[in-house]
């Protein structure tokens, strides 16, 4: 039973229908819910204060406050991080380093087709070197 759930966030539908999903499973599961998001990789070489990095972390943190004031019901305590970096191995290496028991990430395709192509590359990147299972979550159709 997992314990430690890391979603590897991007800010699409499909990533905030995975997150919704790992919010559900947290609370199912009494687990310790993380939230891994990548800003901009070109910004991965400056000192993690330049206001470069300030700004988006930032904007990430309120765009995830956005959508968990949004939810219906109550969410868990969330653990959040974001820097810059490659975001599939960014979220293979927090994975690793909180001792994840699962990452949750969305399909980014069509649900419809029968496919990997629902994978992007950053997902069949995560598949590939991820530390634990992982969990791809559809996005509804419509």
């Amino acid at each position: 039973m997992p314990h430690r759930i890391l979603v590897a966030l991007k800010f699409t539908p499909a990533g905030k229908q995975a997150l919704l999903k790992a919010i559900e499973l947290a609370q199912e599961l009494g687990a310790e819910l993380f939230v891994f998001h990548a800003l901009d990789y070109a910004l991965q070489e400056l000192n993690p204060a330049d206001p470069r990095i300030v700004k988006q972390a930032q904007g990430a943190e309120q765009k995830l406050a956005q959508f968990i004031d949004s939810l219906a019901t109550p969410a868990p305590r969330i653990a959040f991080t974001c820097r810059p970096a490659d975001p599939a191995l960014g979220a293979c290496r927090e994975a690793k380093d909180i001792g994840a028991h699962m990452i949750v990430m969305g399909a980014h395709r069509d649900r419809t087709k029968v496919s990997l192509g629902r994978v992007d590359y950053i997902g069949q990147t995560i598949m590939e070197k991820a530390p634990c299972p992982i969990m791809l979550v559809p996005h509804p159709v419509g």
